[in-house]
């Protein structure tokens, strides 16, 4: 149902472009409209039901119809407040004394529409509703004024063609009480609105802060980042430097805690700096051919020497069927498979763990390509694979690993994916590995290649 309501906005050209209040006050606007069609189709059954024959009065109410579809359309093409107020006061108004004016002096055509008997009288308690929610005062004023003035010639003229006095008892009664919930539905609708408007208004206030004070968030974690980063360098290159050097034998220990931890500070660094892009939206996903082969073999062989450190394998999974030359961002595939493959070693402690690629369709020259990092390692829980997304979440296992880590990698990862059209997903078992794969669609570059079977 959201769908549709959806599309009918989008056609209605109610978007998030547009002011917040005049928003709402469109849709009220449309939804009042769509309210006045409505209820005219109903009294036009009415009349053809009950009387077996139209009146002039239910003929104008069809042609009002009309009418409002097309302003409905029309509408479309201006959000400006005033004017929504100026047509919900003139439409009613407008509506109720046509109608109720336009049957002849006599009793049967009375009964059937005319005077203070019309039918399209409930179009009033639309009105004020309408004018009440997204009207200024002034148009209030006016519709209040002009329902009076109608209800009291609607009621002079009912009179002087029924001029009895139980007539004219009831024609009294039925004014007052016309004039009652006309009142009654503005009040109310008139501090609502405004109640409304007041907290919409507050919130959309508290929304602009909240994005400001996230902007300046990214932005102070930016350049945080990079200043951090430089003088970084310089102890990686130092202590690298000191690693290679001849140290006594009580000082190498030292000397490759300092170079491990600042590599790790790095790669923490890098993170929260392709975080902070990811929100500024200032990363872009390139197009451009390359091989996949090389790249799930070169991170193979990277990761392989400190698997082994471990008693661990690292394997590549390369199909003959796959593509030699695939158009995508080579750079941000790499980025995101060597985080799954970073991880998955770190949580292995026994076996081994896999890495590939492997082509799922072939059509129109675009390939389906799905790559994976499958492992040996801890598993994750099945109530804990959906928060491992999360920014800064890990899950049990995560926590209680020696290697600690900001938590941001699979969000960056899957993040990543999704620009590039894909999706990250697991499957994992609790003590029996874990698997992370995702699907890119990848235009093919060698035109010789096979279809896939």
């Amino acid at each position: 149902m959201s769908r549709y309501i959806d599309a009918f906005e989008r056609f209605l050209r109610i978007d998030r472009s547009i002011h917040a209040e005049d928003r709402l006050r469109a849709r009220i606007t449309y939804l009042c409209c769509l309210a006045y069609l409505g209820l005219l189709i109903v009294n036009v059954l009415f009349f053809a039901i009950r009387y077996h024959a139209l009146s002039l009065s239910a003929g104008i109410l069809a042609a009002l119809c009309v009418i409002i579809c097309t302003a409905i359309v029309g509408l479309r093409w201006t959000k400006s407040p005033s004017v929504y107020g100026l047509f919900a006061t003139a439409l009613p108004i407008a509506s109720v004394f046509a109608s109720a004016t336009s049957s002849t002096s006599t009793d049967i055509s009375m009964a059937m529409g005319g005077g203070i008997n019309t039918p399209s009288l409930p179009l009033l308690c639309l009105g004020v509703l309408m004018v009440a929610m997204i009207g200024a005062r002034w148009t209030i004023a006016v519709y209040a004024l002009a329902v009076g003035a109608l209800v009291f010639h609607l009621g002079a003229l009912s009179t002087s063609i029924t001029p009895s006095a139980d007539a004219v008892v009831i024609i009294e009664r039925r004014m007052m009480q016309i004039l009652l919930v006309v009142a009654l539905i503005g009040v109310t609708a008139y501090a609502l609105s405004r109640m409304a408007y007041r907290a919409l208004r507050k919130l959309e206030a508290a929304a602009d802060r909240a994005r400001k004070a996230e902007a300046a968030r990214t932005d102070f974690l930016a350049k945080m980042s990079h200043e951090i980063r430089t003088p970084l360098h310089g102890i990686i290159g130092l202590s690298d430097m000191l690693t290679r050097a001849r140290l006594p034998d009580e000082q190498v220990r030292p000397v490759e805690l300092i170079y491990t931890s600042a590599g790790n500070l790095m790669h923490i660094i890098d993170e929260v700096l392709d975080m902070a892009k990811l929100e500024d939206g200032e990363l872009q996903i390139a197009a451009e051919p390359f091989d996949p082969y090389p790249l799930i073999q070169d991170l193979c062989d990277l990761f392989a020497v400190k698997a082994s450190e471990k008693g661990l394998w690292v394997g590549a999974d390369l199909p003959a069927s796959l593509p030699q030359i695939l158009i995508g961002d080579e750079a941000h595939l790499r980025q995101i498979l060597s985080n799954l493959l970073g991880n998955a070693i770190k949580f292995t402690h026994a076996g081994g763990v896999r890495i590939g690629a492997r082509p799922v369709a072939l059509e129109r020259g675009v390939a389906a390509i799905q790559f994976y990092v499958q492992d040996t390692g801890v598993g994750i829980a099945e109530g804990e694979q959906a928060a491992v997304f999360d920014r800064f979440t890990q899950s049990a296992s995560a926590k209680t690993s020696l290697t600690k880590g900001t938590g941001l990698g699979l969000s960056i990862c899957r993040e990543l994916t999704e620009m590039m059209g894909g999706t990250l997903q697991l499957q994992s078992v609790v003590g029996t590995g874990t698997t992370f794969h995702f699907t890119l669609q990848l235009p093919v570059a060698d035109a010789g290649v096979a279809a896939i079977a």
